[in-house]
């Protein structure tokens, strides 16, 4: 027997397979990787939706709680009642209400000196109880057809005038006040003031903050800062 023993040829390991079919085993790794792994995002995704969390437009988490909702506004029980109009703090208890009072603004014969003339300011209680009024009314003209003031309010007396006292007026009667005018004429009488015709007047019942329109196309302002009218007595029985 030989000393040297024999010895098996050595073969060389390789795969008896084609490069191209070993390609594609790892392309077929990968793409199963891949999808794996997409689905492992879309379930984090969906998990995230049922949370009730979302993104807000900058793209930060938005802050929902889960399983919250916004509350339903509470409805009030009752609306509050419309505030009355508003009244002067001095007007009488019994104060007429401005709609069911008539006015009317009339000349008063023999009512003022030369130079001037008289008007009477009525005020007709139109309600179903009787009530009262005090003091004077406000009195301007207005004019341009749509209730601009024309020239100065009518003057109130002061502290000198006559005795103010509230005065009641029974259903369908009526009170006035008085006032004389400086008869403008064309050339604005003893005042030359520039003149301007007007719509008629606008009035206040004492202790009322609701005018009233009275037509009276005959009637003219002094067009300037001067006062033409001026209140002489305060509401009563005339």
């Amino acid at each position: 027997m030989s000393s040297t023993a024999s010895r098996r040829p050595t073969r060389s390991i390789t795969d008896p397979r084609p490069a191209s079919n070993r390609s594609d085993r790892r392309e077929r790794r990968d793409r199963r990787a891949l999808l794996a792994g997409a689905a492992v995002v879309a379930a984090l995704g969906l998990a995230g939706c049922a949370s009730g969390g979302g993104t807000s437009a900058d793209g930060s988490a938005a802050s929902a709680a889960p399983g919250s909702s916004s509350p339903s506004p509470t409805a009030s029980a009752s609306a509050p009642a419309p505030s009355p109009d508003p009244q002067d703090p001095d007007a009488p208890a019994g104060q007429c209400a401005d709609d069911e009072l008539k006015v009317a603004v009339t000349e008063d014969a023999g009512g003022a000196a030369a130079g001037s003339i008289g008007y009477r300011v009525s005020f007709t209680n139109t309600g179903s109880a009787a009530c009262e009024l005090r003091g004077y009314p406000g009195v301007s003209v207005v004019g341009h057809g749509d209730g601009t003031q024309l020239g100065e309010p009518a003057e109130r007396p002061g502290a000198s005038g006559p005795a103010i006292e509230a005065v009641d007026i029974p259903v369908g009667q009526s009170v006035a006040a008085s006032m004389t005018v400086v008869n403008l004429g064309s050339d604005g009488g003893a005042l030359g003031c520039a003149t301007e015709q007007g719509d008629g007047w606008r009035v206040y019942p004492p202790h009322s903050f609701a005018a009233v329109f009275v037509p009276d196309a005959g009637v003219a302002a002094c067009d300037d800062s001067q006062v033409w009218m001026h209140l002489t007595a305060p509401v009563a029985a005339r």
